[in-house]
């Protein structure tokens, strides 16, 4: 009879994610949780001002408050850029920290960690790519409704008053 043998294959490289890491994630998904909820936001709330409810306060203010949501959106996504890249050279710091301990270091090990680093900075761009993507949509449709709404139909600076 012949005998089969199994071949296992242990990996070098176990992946873990270090407690950053995890917050990062965490971060990532509460960005783009908000950045859905506001480009919604900003979608209803342009569209009930072009449906002809006056804002109280005016229409420019209205506008100004969207257009300032929408520069928010543009600096989370410069920030979430920044936090990729730090968290990203933090973890590539400890794998090379723990590089520089080993007494051999093989290939398989050094693409394990490297993919890892590599995929948290890939969900951070990712998000990053999303957040600039939804406020460059809201920016289009702000300046759609300001080219549309003031200069189609402008209003005085002066309310009156009842």
């Amino acid at each position: 009879m012949q005998e089969t043998t199994t071949v296992q294959w242990d990996p070098i490289y176990e992946g873990h994610l270090p407690w950053y890491t995890r917050l990062f994630i965490i971060y990532l998904a509460v960005m783009l949780l908000v950045a859905c909820f506001r480009g919604v936001r900003m979608v209803w709330h342009l569209r009930s001002l072009r449906k002809g409810a006056p804002a109280a306060n005016g229409p420019w203010l209205a506008w100004d408050s969207c257009h300032a949501r929408t520069l928010s959106m543009k600096n989370w996504s410069a920030m979430t850029f920044l936090f990729s890249f730090v968290v990203s050279s933090w973890n590539l710091a400890d794998t090379l920290h723990v590089i520089s301990m080993e007494k051999i270091t093989t290939t398989a090990y050094l693409a394990g960690a490297t993919a890892e680093v590599l995929t948290t900075f890939c969900f951070g761009m990712l998000v990053c790519a999303s957040l600039y993507a939804v406020a460059f949509f809201c920016e289009t449709l702000l300046m759609r409704y300001k080219t549309h709404q003031f200069v189609a139909r402008p209003w005085t600076s002066v309310e009156k008053s009842g």
